[in-house]
């Protein structure tokens, strides 16, 4: 397990984020996104707890991190699934897909 900061901790090809993503959080993630390893498969938002527009483009920077394709981004806040399709940001991949049916 790698710490890059107190939000993010990488476990080989799965990066766990917890706290706000909002705009005064994500500037200090983007430069942590630096010294994550490439080939991440899967973002874990379990522990997001706010997210604004912001969001969005990190997440992007994520998905460049990937090595077959964007990452399946699991247990997304609600909020953060309506702001992706606001943007019609449709190949970001949420699992589960309906967050309400699976509990």
């Amino acid at each position: 397990m790698v710490s890059v900061n107190k939000q993010l901790r990488q476990h080989a090809q799965c990066l766990e984020v917890s706290g706000p993503l909002t705009l005064d959080t994500v500037p200090v993630l983007e430069k942590a996104l630096e010294h994550l390893q490439p080939g991440i498969r899967q973002v874990d938002l379990a522990g997001v707890s706010r997210v604004d527009s912001a969001a969005l483009p990190w997440l992007l920077g994520v998905c460049a991190l990937g090595e077959e394709g964007p990452p399946v981004f699991l247990n997304a806040p609600e909020s953060l699934r309506v702001l992706a399709q606001l943007y019609e940001l449709d190949f970001l991949r949420f699992e589960p897909e309906n967050p309400e049916k699976a509990a």
